[in-house]
């Protein structure tokens, strides 16, 4: 059987004391432990940290970037596909790998078996995976895959309407239950594999600023010269009024005329 910690089964429990304004504080970090056999068939514990997993995804980035655009530039996505396209530009190395993928499309979930090669880094899996329009969860051999289509209606959800990943994760077990069971990592996998795609869309948005010229700078500091008066709203609605109400009648506005012709909504 292979080694465990007491207390935690197949999780490993790092001590250490902090000092805080109530004295010495003890706190306990949680690791996973993955234990595997060696040659010798001996059991070796190997600690897969979080650091290791974001350094991952910081690696292959730019390659999941660059496989988005070849896989979306051959074939546009669409919303109703229940299949992974087409992988034209596979390496030709005779030795090949598969593996079966748990793939999330919007309409329902599907396994596939996805041949990838280990050789070549433009040509692993989570890459070969972009390139068929599914974005991997995991940076090293992920067992699931989101379609293009559905992780952007996740990430409009999480970033535009404020969804949080728990209440995404709760509506894809009740979205997809009936089919195939989500994996139980779904929720922590989905909080990363998010943020990576919203940080490649960002990347890819500004490839496209520096390749047509395009400026994203503030307006008014470019074609206005001189002193600017700047208007700051409290509660974010970006509404600017030019009328005064009973708290603000005895506070005076410098620049008001500048304030209602170039911020007033």
């Amino acid at each position: 059987m292979p080694p465990k910690y007491h207390g935690f089964g197949d999780r490993r429990k790092d001590t250490f004391k902090s000092m805080s304004a109530a004295g010495i504080r003890r706190s306990t970090y949680v690791r996973a432990v993955i234990p595997t056999v060696d040659q010798d068939g001996s059991y070796v514990v190997h600690i897969y940290h979080t650091e290791d997993r974001a350094r991952s995804w910081a690696s292959i980035l730019p390659l999941l970037l660059e496989a988005f655009k070849q896989g979306c530039g051959v074939e546009t996505p669409s919303p109703l596909a229940l299949v992974p396209s087409e992988d034209s530009l596979l390496c030709s190395c005779p030795e090949k790998d598969f593996k079966f993928v748990r793939c999330i499309f919007k309409c329902g979930i599907r396994h596939f078996q996805i041949q990838f090669c280990k050789k070549c880094p433009q040509h692993k899996l989570p890459i070969v995976l972009m390139r068929r329009q599914l974005f991997p969860l995991t940076p090293k051999n992920p067992n699931v895959a989101i379609y293009v289509e559905q992780v952007r209606s996740m990430h409009l959800m999480h970033y535009i309407c404020r969804t949080s990943i728990h209440a995404i994760s709760e509506w894809a077990r009740a979205e997809y239950h009936y089919q195939l069971p989500i994996p139980a990592s779904f929720k922590q996998r989905l909080s990363e594999a998010l943020l990576m795609y919203a940080r490649m869309m960002a990347n890819l948005e500004k490839e496209q600023r520096e390749a047509f010229n395009l400026e994203s700078g503030c307006p008014a500091c470019k074609y206005i010269h001189g002193s600017k008066t700047v208007a700051a709203d409290g509660n974010f609605q970006l509404s600017r009024y030019s009328r005064t109400n009973e708290r603000s009648k005895d506070v005076v506005y410098l620049g008001q005329d500048e304030v209602n012709r170039y911020w007033c909504c």
